[in-house]
This record gives structure tokens, C-alpha cells and sequence, in this order.
């Protein structure tokens, strides 16, 4: 930002002359005295969790906080090593590690001020670190960051604002974020209901359907496999024609594979590779997660749009064409399977499923004409949660992208009104450097007198 863009009264300066800036240590391990003190020792992961940092998982004494560093209160601290650009600021005395550049900002400076403005520098970090490997921006790099400096008052004025609009922005953002855990419980809720007949239970009474019969899993499927081991060797995303399916393409949210290009994984498979091909997808199988994060389901609804195979943590079911594929994985997907797959994990001591296992549970089946017609009460209930989901994701990116909307017109001095009796920043700039030069001169006489 140049001069010429500034509002009346506005001066643009550097951090260096506005604060002091003070890097972090880390204190020798060797001695113990200097840990599990009074001293929060904030690290990297402990900003950007919270504005105010007052608790941390490490602690120093004060030897150990002098010795790495100790910052006041109302200290600015700001990732400058790796993830650049988060900030915090000290809401106690506090000290940091060697990978945190902290301002200490004078007293013409509103150090909230202050923490709002590094907020908008992240792509200046970026742009200005000097590493190529781990991204870094060094304390003298970062003491040359620009500073837009307002009016004291009007510093007081905007901070004030923007603390309210923020704290709107905060309880907007808990009820929105609320959605997708309701929308994830409105589905299985739907799928509860529906393999319990509950959606179909008014059809049933008018006498248009017979009784449901629960069936083991070893007469509905004919084919229970899963995938074969080595396949890395065959990774090939710029030759490869096959697609590798994984767990990373299954969620317990959702029926459908997420085939989204960057969680895509091709093979180049040799023509004499006949061993994994017996896991080769088709129209009809149901996927079942069996290692890890067991319990994922997911349909194959349609012919995939390449040949596809898995891994060895998930096992390809295959129901038998006399039943219906799509009302199988549904029941798999509602609480009924998942529990009974939870208890199977719990009752084992090993890591993940047997095809045993899978042949062992219990499906709870309506005639097919019951089925086709839960699986259309479904579809229309989840088809609803899907358009509401889509409107949530369009709103959560707008919200997402308001704070730095936000502090963009607050910093051009488009957010609360002028007052032309506060005194100019360029003024306030001359002051800080006088400040500073007679700070200067003392040193020198004290070190002269000395």
C-alpha cells in the first residue's frame, strides 16, 4: 500500500519502529530446573487455537522463561517458521520457543490493534521468507514488515469494532458448524428408521407388503473377497489406467466413493496380473472397510468410469442378483450394520475384520417390492439433507473468507468514521522516532557514565 492509498491521518511505517521484536529460545534440556514452572511455553501449535494464550502444555520456571523469553502481557507472537502467519497474543507473562517472532509494540501502539493488523501479513510472510525447504522469516526479515498506523484513537476505535464483529462472526460460525453433525445424524437417523420399516410402516399396514426375515450374510452374498497386497509397485498416475480404490475414497458419511482427482490413485498393471483381478469392481458390489476405520460403507451404483480394484483393507461383497444390492449396503451403512461390524472389531483382539466376519452378520430383509420402495424414501430424504448440505458449504465459504474481508476495509479506513480532532499518525510517527533517538542517546551516556 502506498502513501497516496492511506486515509487522511494515516501513516505506513515498520514493525521495527512501532514494537519491539524479540525471537524465542529453547532453554537447555539438560537442566531440569528450567521446566514445569509457573511460565506458559508456547510453541508453534499453541497460536492461532485462541486469541489470548494464558495456558500451555509446557511450562518454565522463571529462570527457564528468561532464558528462552519472557514477554509481558499483551505481547503480539507470530509463527514465523514453517506455518507462517498465525498469531496470538499473550494474555499473561509468558515465554516462547526460537520458532515465534513477538512484538512488544510501544505505547502509541493498541497492541489488539497491532494483533489484527499481522493477521492480514500472512501473504507478506510468505512472499518474504527465505528458506526454501521449511519456510522461515528471520527476526531481521520480519522487524521490516510493514505497518499501517492509524490515530492512537482511532486504533482504539477500530479495535473496538472489529472486537464486535468478530464475536458476531464467532456465534455464527458455532451454529453453522453445528450442521454438518446434524446432517450426519439426520441420515442415519433416516437409515435407522428405514431398515426398521418405519418409513414403509403406513404401505405394510394397507397390506401391500409381507413380513421382513432376518437372513445371515453368507446366503446374500456369492462373493466375499478382499484385495491383494503389492500393489505399489503399479502406482503410475501419469501412464496408469486402472484406478486403485482405498479407504481415503470412502466415508461413513456417504454411499458413493469420492472419486474427487486429488484422492485418485492409478495403476499400471502388467497384462499377466490375474491374481488381483479377482477384486476387479462392477456394478452391484457393496465395499466394506474392514482395517483402521472399520465400518465404511460404500455402493457401486454404476459402472465406474475406469476399471477399478482395491486394497487389502477393504472387502468386496457381492450380493446374489435375487436380492437387492442397493437396500444391502443402506442396511450396512445404518446403525443395525455398523453395530453389529463394531461389535465383531470388539469381540477380537486383532486389528481389523475376517471375510469371516462379514459372512457372520445379520441382514434384516423386507420382500423386494418393500425394498425398491425404502430405497426411493431414502433417496428423497437424503436428496433434501444434500441440498441443504450444498447451501451450508456456500455459506461456510463465506463466512470463512468474511474475517479477511473484514480487516481489509478496516486497514484502508473504511470501517469506522474519522474524527479529524485525533492527531495525525504521521505525527505520532515523529514522536515514536524522537522516542527512540533520545532512548538511543541515554544508552550511550549511561554506557559513557559507566
Amino acid at each position: 500500500m502506498g502513501e497516496k492509498e492511506l486515509s487522511e491521518g494515516w501513516a505506513i511505517t515498520e514493525i521495527y519502529l512501532v514494537g519491539t521484536v524479540v525471537t524465542g529460545n529453547t532453554p537447555s534440556k539438560n537442566n531440569l530446573e528450567f521446566y514445569n514452572g509457573e511460565f506458559p511455553w508456547v510453541k508453534p501449535g499453541d497460536i492461532n487455537k485462541t486469541i489470548y494464550i494464558t495456558e500451555t502444555e509446557e511450562t518454565l520456571s522463571i529462570e527457564g522463561a528468561k532464558k528462552a523469553r519472557l514477554l509481558p502481557i499483551g505481547a503480539v507472537m507470530v509463527t514465523c517458521i514453517g506455518n507462517l502467519g498465525n498469531v496470538s497474543i499473550a494474555g499473561k507473562e509468558l515465554a516462547t520457543n526460537q520458532q515465534i517472532n513477538s512484538i512488544i509494540f510501544n505505547k502509541y501502539v493498541n497492541s489488539k490493534f497491532g494483533y489484527y493488523y499481522i493477521l492480514t501479513l500472512k501473504k507478506w510472510l510468505v512472499e518474504n521468507s527465505t528458506s526454501t525447504t521449511i519456510s522461515m522469516v528471520n527476526k531481521s526479515n520480519f522487524e521490516k514488515a510493514p505497518f499501517i498506523l492509524p490515530p492512537r484513537a482511532e486504533q482504539n476505535r477500530i479495535v473496538e469494532k472489529l472486537d464486535l464483529l468478530f464475536e458476531n462472526i464467532g456465534r455464527i460460525k458455532a451454529k453453522l458448524y453445528a450442521i454438518p453433525l446434524l446432517l450426519k445424524n439426520f441420515r442415519q437417523a433416516v437409515l435407522s428408521q428405514a431398515v426398521k420399516g418405519n418409513l414403509t410402516e403406513r404401505l405394510r399396514k394397507g397390506k401391500q407388503f409381507k413380513e421382513w426375515c432376518l437372513v445371515d450374510a453368507e446366503n446374500v452374498f456369492e462373493y466375499v473377497t478382499s484385495g491383494s497386497r503389492g500393489w505399489a509397485p503399479f502406482y503410475d498416475n501419469v501412464l496408469g489406467k486402472q484406478l486403485f480404490v482405498r479407504m481415503t475414497n470412502m466415508s461413513y458419511e456417504s454411499l458413493s466413493l469420492n472419486l474427487n482427482k486429488e484422492k485418485l490413485q492409478f495403476l499400471n498393471l502388467p497384462l499377466d496380473l490375474n491374481e488381483g483381478k479377482r477384486t476387479l469392481l462392477r456394478k452391484g458390489d457393496i465395499l466394506i472397510s474392514i482395517t483402521a476405520d472399520i465400518g465404511m460403507i460404500s455402493f457401486i451404483s454404476h459402472d465406474l468410469p475406469y476399471e477399478s480394484y482395491i486394497n487389502q483393507h477393504i472387502c468386496l461383497a457381492r450380493p446374489k442378483e435375487s436380492y437387492n444390492s442397493q437396500y444391502i449396503a443402506m442396511y450396512l451403512m445404518s446403525e443395525s450394520g455398523l453395530g453389529q461390524l463394531r461389535n465383531l472389531k470388539r469381540g477380537v483382539t486383532k486389528a481389523g475384520l475376517s471375510l469371516g466376519d462379514i459372512r457372520s452378520l445379520k441382514i434384516n430383509l423386507p420382500p423386494l417390492s418393500e425394498q425398491q420402495e425404502i430405497i426411493l424414501q431414502v433417496e428423497s430424504l437424503f436428496a433434501k439433507a444434500d441440498l441443504i448440505e450444498k447451501q451450508y458449504q456456500v455459506l461456510k465459504s463465506q463466512i470463512d473468507n468474511l474475517p479477511q474481508a473484514i480487516l481489509s476495509k478496516a486497514f484502508i479506513g473504511g470501517l469506522v468514521a474519522q474524527n479529524p480532532n485525533d492527531e495525525p499518525a504521521s505525527e505520532l510517527l515523529e514522536r515514536i522516532k524522537e522516542t527512540q533517538t533520545l532512548s538511543k542517546q541515554i544508552t550511550k551516556l549511561t554506557q559513557v557514565v559507566a
